[in-house]
This record gives structure tokens, C-alpha cells and sequence, in this order.
């Protein structure tokens, strides 16, 4: 089946199958009632419709399930990244995260971070994985970076420090950082207030595809000029 031939390759595969899976970029399908993913520029099948359901992408990931259990995290090309069924999509998420697969490391803090400050979430935990993928100046990861300084999310608060990394995650076009950099500067927090920056950076964060960016740039003008 289609499902152990992808647990295999993801696992026991090694280089060449990290090329193959390289090249997907997967949408879900429906048929006879069953989900499968396909490669959205080919057309072909990368999992044959075998799940009872399979999630939108979020995040680069999305989660596929038989029943009533959450079993997979799969990102946007189509690799399997936890390896044993979980109960729930995020504690699938934080097993693909917890074996050290980055794109699923930087969708569990996105969740954390960004939608859901949830208690059951470690913030440590999140901290630390963040600040992993930081590392290498990772843009998508030293704007999260950044916002867990600011909030001490994981660790203590240090907005002088917060503010030099979102520059850095902005300077690298990243949506997220340019939004939050543009908060800074309309709210005043770490920095003085700068209406004209704070514009710029929404413009930038909009025109990266932010949604966040785009719905503050919009608004910039109705609170200013209402």
C-alpha cells in the first residue's frame, strides 16, 4: 500500500528519496469518498486516496487520519514526517517536531506563536526548537525567534534584542517579522512611534502574501483618515 511504501522511503531511504520527494508539490484530492495527494503541477499520484480525511496545507504541513485517529503529518511535498500514529494532529505535529524535522519544527511554533497560545504547548520546548532553526538565519525562524524575545515566550523578555533579529527576519523579506516590526513602530513598544515605518513595514508584510500584514495595511488607513 501506498502508506507503507511512503513510511519506508521517508525512513529508510535516505538521499535519493529526499530528491524524489523534492521535486512534489502536493494538493489533496477526493474520490470515492477516500483523500489522496497529488503533485499539483504533474497531476500524478503521490498517495493513492486511502485516508478518510486529509487537511488543507498549513504551515508547509498538512494531517491525514483513518477513524477517528490523527495519524500523519505530511508536508508540502508529500514526505511523511512522524513516523508512529498519534492521537491528536499536534501531538503528531510535536513527535515530527521532537525528531528533528525542521519544516515541522517551525509549523508547531507558527501554531504556538501566531494562532493558538495554547497551556498544553511547551513554551521551553518551543523556544528551544525555534532557536535551532535560527541558527543558520533562517528568516521564517528568527522572526518567531524575535517574537518569543519580545513576549518572553520560552525565555526573558528583551524587546532591544527582539528588535535587532525582526530587522534581521525583515531585511530577508519575511512576512511575519515585517508585520510584528510594523507593530512596533505604530504602538511604540521598544522603539518611539513612527506612523511612516509602521506603513512601510505593513506594505512589505502585505506584499510578502501576509494575511496579518495585509489586513493592518488596510486598516492603517481607516483608523488614520476615518
Amino acid at each position: 500500500m501506498a502508506l507503507f511504501k511512503a513510511l519506508k522511503s521517508v525512513f529508510g531511504g535516505g538521499k535519493n528519496d529526499d530528491e524524489k520527494y523534492r521535486n512534489y508539490d502536493v494538493k489533496r484530492y477526493l474520490e470515492n469518498g477516500k483523500w489522496g495527494l497529488k503533485d499539483r503541477r504533474t497531476g500524478s499520484i503521490v498517495e493513492n486516496p486511502e485516508y478518510d480525511y486529509i487537511s488543507p496545507m498549513y504551515n508547509n504541513v498538512c494531517y491525514a487520519y483513518r477513524g477517528s485517529q490523527y495519524i500523519y503529518i505530511i508536508n508540502k511535498h508529500g514526505q511523511i514526517l512522524n513516523k508512529e500514529a498519534q492521537q491528536s494532529w499536534l501531538d503528531a505535529l510535536s513527535y515530527a517536531a521532537n525528531s528533528g524535522n525542521s519544516i515541522a519544527r517551525k509549523a508547531y511554533a507558527k501554531y504556538a506563536i501566531q494562532e493558538d497560545g495554547n497551556s498544553s504547548v511547551d513554551e521551553n520546548e518551543i523556544y528551544e526548537y525555534i532557536k535551532k532553526e535560527a541558527k543558520n538565519e533562517d528568516p521564517e525562524a528568527l522572526g518567531m525567534l524575535a517574537h518569543c524575545t519580545e513576549n518572553g515566550f520560552g525565555t526573558k523578555e528583551d524587546i532591544s534584542n527582539a528588535m535587532l533579529m525582526y530587522r534581521r527576519a525583515a531585511y530577508k523579506g519575511d512576512g511575519f517579522a515585517l508585520n510584528c516590526l510594523g507593530d512596533c513602530h505604530y504602538y511604540a513598544k521598544g522603539i518611539p512611534r513612527n506612523y511612516k515605518e509602521a506603513l512601510d513595514n505593513y506594505r512589505k508584510s502585505a506584499n510578502a502574501g501576509y494575511a496579518l500584514g495585509q489586513r493592518n495595511f488596510a486598516n492603517f488607513f481607516v483608523n488614520e483618515f476615518d
